[in-house]
């Protein structure tokens, strides 16, 4: 599936977080289906919902999308939610070889990591990138 209309967004947004279960489990189905990347910021969020499903089924989204995920993961691995943080690190084990776990293992264990500096630096990163 190649992209969703910006004027649709908001409502996806507001099944992937309504009450009903069903619904936020047929947003996700969705959003792994489209192959942009900024449903990934999206899905990354979903790894700390205390729905085990829904965290679950982000988290095979996520790994489905394969190596090319890593760079994009940049910012997630800095989350102060430590479950984002440890799913983010997971995938990086899954995905990428040992080089990159050297960089991204330190950001799992220091609670002391300043994430705005981080994330300033990925963000830059990102964007000299393209």
């Amino acid at each position: 599936m190649p992209d969703i209309r910006e004027d649709q967004h908001p409502r996806l947004w507001s099944l992937l977080f309504s009450d009903d279960k069903e619904k936020r489990l047929a947003a996700l189905k969705i959003l792994s289906k489209v192959d942009v990347e900024w449903p990934i910021p999206w899905l990354s969020l979903l790894l700390a919902d205390p729905d085990l499903q829904i965290s679950k089924t982000s988290y095979r989204s996520l790994r489905k999308r394969g190596p090319d995920l890593l760079p994009f993961l940049s910012l997630q691995r800095l989350s102060p939610v430590p479950k984002v943080r440890q799913m983010a690190i997971r995938l990086y084990g899954e995905l990428s070889d040992l080089n990159h776990l050297e960089d991204v293992l330190p950001s799992l264990f220091d609670p002391f990591i300043d994430v705005r500096e981080e994330g300033r630096k990925s963000i830059n990163q990102m964007v000299h990138r393209t």
